[in-house]
């Protein structure tokens, strides 16, 4: 299937402005509004919507009603024989999602024999004031979580939506090696950007992993931890990775596509010492980890006795894990049978033993297999 990010401005409704200036009052009145405020305002954004839509109806060209709906049209004509599903990506404004939702009614109801599915996402603090670089992370978690860590057939359409957002999409876009199209307003033709052979140096990454793995959540009290490191922070600093606001520094938005992509290489998940060495001493087990473990662990997962037992299955493989959050902890692994049922019978799983090992282990990375 193929997904199609596709970002949405106001262009359906301000087009449509032009023509039905009975419309224009409502409009001024729910420019720059936050999305926050649409139940409010929802008399307001129906009169909107409902124009636009009668409007359209009678439009013979109502496809070429806004650069959203034409672009997408044109990329499912060349991607024909496959499904496709569009994510239709909205700023945190009224106006914005209420373009989103005019446009996927268009494609339900005005485009015959459609085959694109439709979605719309908000993406929380993603406009023009004070909160844009907040926004734009929330952006590339957006896209990170429809990706799914499998950016292979994920296509950027970056025809439509706010312009500062365009350049941080096509980072974005050229790092994964997915495929970019836009519509040039002037010639109405799809346009595809060729992929650039990139090769981006991750050795920064590499060596300062730790440090950027704490300003992916955020670090308070962010002088006197550079008093302390204080080389590490200059060089990310200056390498455009870090964003600093009243102390509290945090990764930018490109540092975070970036470290994306260098993470993607690896898996990763916490345990001891003395689990690793062991992790590491089987290669069966080793094997699973690099291949598998971390795409079908919920489906080979059984409970046993309170122990999360991965079950790899016509084998004897074994893995003993927990999550705390999103962070896995693994805390036995076996390649033989009446070891690992041994253990299972003796062992029981508690939450003072949960505490304890979180407090011992580490995090752990392995490079996937190819």
């Amino acid at each position: 299937m193929k997904k199609v990010i596709s970002m949405v401005g106001t262009s359906i409704i301000t087009n449509v402005l032009e023509e039905e200036e009975g419309l224009y009052n409502y409009y001024d009145e729910l420019k720059d509004k936050s999305y926050s405020d649409w139940e409010y305002y929802e008399r307001k954004i129906r009169k909107i919507k409902d124009g636009v839509l009668e409007y359209l109806k009678d439009d013979e060209n109502f496809e070429k009603a806004s650069a959203e709906i034409e672009s997408i049209l044109e990329i499912s004509k060349k991607y024909k024989d496959e499904n496709k599903k569009v994510y239709l990506l909205t700023t945190d404004t009224i106006l914005s999602y209420l373009s989103a939702e005019i446009i996927k009614t268009i494609f339900e109801e005005y485009v015959e024999n459609s085959d694109i599915e439709i979605k719309i996402h908000l993406v929380k603090s993603l406009n023009v004031n004070e909160n844009f670089v907040e926004g734009l992370n929330n952006l590339i978690g957006k896209i990170e979580n429809i990706a799914g860590g499998y950016y292979e057939n994920l296509i950027f359409n970056i025809t439509g939506g706010y312009k500062g957002i365009i350049p941080y999409l096509t980072i974005m876009a050229v790092v994964n090696e997915c495929e970019i199209y836009y519509i040039h307003e002037e010639s109405n033709k799809l346009i595809r950007i060729p992929q650039i052979p990139l090769k981006i140096d991750y050795n920064l990454f590499e060596k300062y992993e730790e440090l950027i793995i704490k300003l992916e959540n955020g670090i308070e009290s962010y002088q006197k931890l550079k008093v302390e490191n204080y080389k590490a922070c200059e060089k990310l600093e200056k390498s455009g990775l870090v964003e600093i606001v009243d102390d509290i520094a945090f990764l930018s938005p490109i540092g975070r596509i970036l470290f994306n992509r260098y993470k993607g290489q690896f898996v990763y998940f916490y345990a001891t010492d003395e689990i690793y060495k062991d992790i590491k001493n089987k290669k069966e087990i080793m094997r699973i980890l690099k291949s598998k473990f971390f795409e079908n662990y919920n489906s080979k997962t059984q409970d046993k006795s309170g122990h999360l037992v991965y079950d790899d299955g016509n084998n004897q493989n074994r893995i003993f894990y927990f999550k705390d959050g999103d962070e896995i902890y693994i805390y036995k692994v076996f390649e033989d049978h009446d070891k690992y049922e041994k253990y299972l019978n003796s062992e029981k799983f508690t939450n003072e033993f949960k505490e304890s090992y979180k407090n011992l282990s580490k995090l752990r990375r392995i490079k996937k297999e190819e």
